[in-house]
């Protein structure tokens, strides 16, 4: 079939077109994306206060006794996941495809609870959903805060100490079995591998804890909060998905949305920081998404 110089005109056109399209998309889906400088932004403030997990995750190995127990739990720990840890990787990853897909890339995504709950799916948040992820905790437990936990029921010093040994251990297998499963041999070599940076269309912060969740308290979310602040203020994310362990999401969604949310919180007393945080985020005309894993 022959086509008249006006179709061939016609063709030339949206060729054109599609091609100067393609090229604005390209641009805009460039655009989209953090800027190196934000996710180096929250690194550099999580590392000067010392909640950076690179510097030593979820406990402080610094502490003789702590250190101790870790090299004696290396040698025995084996890989090992429970269902509430494959749970809540399904939970995390269904979240954030969900949120992503409503509001877009540049999102800044805050992952809340035991950190080996979160760890399994921090590989998808970066392989699948191209999320920088930024793994610190609110206290780096030392030996004090083990024999000062609720699973110490002597009152006896030697035995408390005993007690509070088997606890640490406890906690460290839990976390050494998930970071074995997942391929890693120590817990070191897992963070270090998640805290490779090759830049990123969103960013994954995760406020990780171990079981003894009841050791963490508001004080020490403080400076999360406050970095998160300065941060959102200075770069402006797309949006904010705030997922939590155990999260009522229905009462906060609600009490977010009318104004009245609390300063007091169901599972960690953590909100007066968090509720600072989020009305920030309001006043910047952020869409801030809530969602739970674990439950």
């Amino acid at each position: 079939m022959t086509l008249k110089l006006y179709q061939k005109i016609g063709l030339v056109g949206i060729t054109i077109a599609s091609i100067l399209l393609g090229g604005c998309i390209n641009r805009n889906k460039e655009s989209i994306k953090f800027q190196d400088q934000a996710y180096h932004y929250l690194v550099d403030e999580f590392t000067t206060k010392n909640l950076y997990s690179t510097q030593s995750p979820l406990f402080d190995f610094n502490d003789p006794v702590i250190r101790q127990c870790y090299e004696e739990t290396k040698v025995t720990a084996k890989p090992e996941i429970i269902p509430r840890d494959t749970q809540s990787n399904y939970d995390i990853e269904d979240a954030v495809k969900r949120h992503l897909d409503k509001y877009g890339d540049r999102s800044l995504i805050i992952v809340s609870g035991a950190g080996w709950h979160i760890w399994g799916a921090t590989k998808t948040l970066e392989d699948k959903f191209d999320a920088e992820y930024i793994s610190i905790t609110p206290e780096k437990l030392d030996f004090n805060d083990f024999i000062d936990s609720e699973f110490i029921y002597d009152n006896e010093p030697k035995k408390q100490i005993e007690e509070a040994k088997e606890s640490t251990k406890v906690q460290l297998t839990r976390g050494l079995g998930v970071i074995r499963y997942l391929g890693y041999d120590t817990l070191e070599e897992y963070i270090q591998d998640i805290s490779d940076f090759d830049g990123a269309r969103n960013i994954g912060v995760g406020l990780e804890e171990t079981g003894l969740h009841c050791q963490y308290n508001n004080q020490d979310r403080k400076p999360i909060y406050q970095t998160l602040t300065s941060f959102i203020k200075k770069y402006k994310p797309n949006s904010i998905l705030y997922i939590g362990e155990d999260l009522c999401v229905g009462s906060i969604r609600e009490e977010f949305k009318d104004g009245t949310l609390t300063q007091t919180d169901f599972f960690t007393g953590e909100p007066y920081y968090r509720t600072q945080f989020l009305n920030v985020a309001k006043q910047l005309n952020i869409p801030v998404e809530f969602a739970s894993f674990g439950r």
